[in-house]
């Protein structure tokens, strides 16, 4: 009987020595599996259109559209590194093409919570209400819309999550934009931002920048400053809607000594179902009397408010087709001209009061 246990005890013995062996040589190859990575990448593409028809007096009534054209490729060198370079392909107001190196980045996830981004990269200054808006085909967001700052910019990025509930970005750019050359005017744009979400859709967020210039004034007329913006964002968002409403103020509008402009946007979108979206959107942009003498705003013929509203379908994925309708109106003056490509006016000898145009827009991405 001793020696059957024995034998049994030696039996248990041996089987679990084989179960560990088998254990710890599939654990092996599940590491070598996790660890192993093979560098990817893929191209990437967006096209913007529209159709629109203009009920302005003597515009442009009605015209087909190419707007925009984003062309890329993203390439994975390793887990925690990659890189992206995009052309950005666009026409102006007499329909003329011209294309433009937008990104051109690599990014390194150097841990868990921070991410470092340097090139020519999206810069940080609206990224979060253009997200929450959505509508990028349609309408740029209110800052990219009224030049308070470009979308992409040549500098050093970084991103850092405190926790779930606290992220912040710091950045140093060049200050042009990506369709000017880099750095044309030896000077800088610092910005710090930093975002609060107490809760599950809720994003509260605060932004400061500032442009340096190499010298104090302008050697000849003493009028240019330092240019600086600050903005504040909350938006909310769940699977029926998403709201949100920024106040933006700027000074020294392209280092204009005593050029400011300020500004307030609201929008508003409620998923009816898996296909269809309706939306809404108000602007109002102002700016200032430089000297108490004058008569209007520096800033007059670009000063008013602008109303979008309309209805996205979604046919498939990667497919939006929107009817909408874009007004603008101005604040003072009437002598304003029309540029039916955009909401945005032109000054000259034109009088109207609205700016009303309706779109069919299109964006395809793939």
């Amino acid at each position: 009987m001793l020696t059957n246990c024995k034998r049994m005890d030696k039996i248990k013995l041996l089987l679990l020595i084989l179960v560990a062996a088998i254990s710890s040589k599939s654990f092996s190859q599940e590491e070598v599996k996790v660890e192993e990575f093979k560098p990817n990448g893929n191209m990437f593409g967006k096209v913007f259109a529209d159709f629109h028809y203009d009920f302005t007096d003597k515009a442009n009534k009605t015209a087909f559209e190419l707007t925009r054209a984003y062309f890329g490729y993203n390439h994975s060198f390793t887990k925690k590194v990659s890189g992206v370079v995009m052309m950005d392909i666009g026409s102006n107001d007499l329909s003329v093409y011209s294309a433009y190196l937008k990104n051109a980045f690599l990014k390194w996830a150097a841990t868990d919570k921070l991410t470092m981004t340097f090139g020519l990269a999206g810069t940080k200054q609206f990224s979060e209400q253009e997200k929450l808006w959505g509508y990028r085909y349609i309408a740029k967001s209110f800052q990219d819309q009224y030049k308070f700052g470009s979308s992409a910019d040549m500098g050093v990025y970084a991103d850092y999550k405190v926790n779930e509930y606290v992220k912040f970005d710091l950045s140093i750019n060049n200050g042009e934009g990506y369709k000017k050359a880099q750095d044309a005017d030896s000077d800088y744009k610092y910005g710090a931002g930093l975002n609060i979400s107490p809760i599950k859709g809720l994003i509260i967020r605060g932004y400061y920048d500032i442009v340096t210039i190499p010298t104090k004034g302008d050697t000849t007329t003493g009028l240019k400053e330092s240019q600086s913006s600050i903005a504040g964002f909350i938006g909310y968002k769940n699977e029926k809607f998403r709201v949100g409403a920024e106040y933006n103020v700027q000074t020294n509008n392209n280092s204009n000594f005593g050029k400011d402009l300020s500004g307030v946007s609201g929008y508003l979108s409620v998923v009816i179902n898996n296909k269809w979206e309706a939306f809404g959107r108000y602007d109002m942009l102002l700016s200032n009397k430089i000297k108490s003498t004058d008569l209007n705003n520096w800033n007059i013929g670009k000063d008013g408010s602008t109303i979008i509203a309309g209805l996205q379908y979604k046919p498939t994925k990667d497919v939006l087709i929107s009817a909408n309708y874009q007004g603008w109106t101005p604040t003072q003056g009437k002598e304003i001209k029309i540029n039916s490509t955009t909401f945005l006016p032109e000054k000259v000898d034109t009088k109207f009061v609205n700016n009303p145009i309706v779109y069919l827009s299109l964006e395809y991405k793939f």
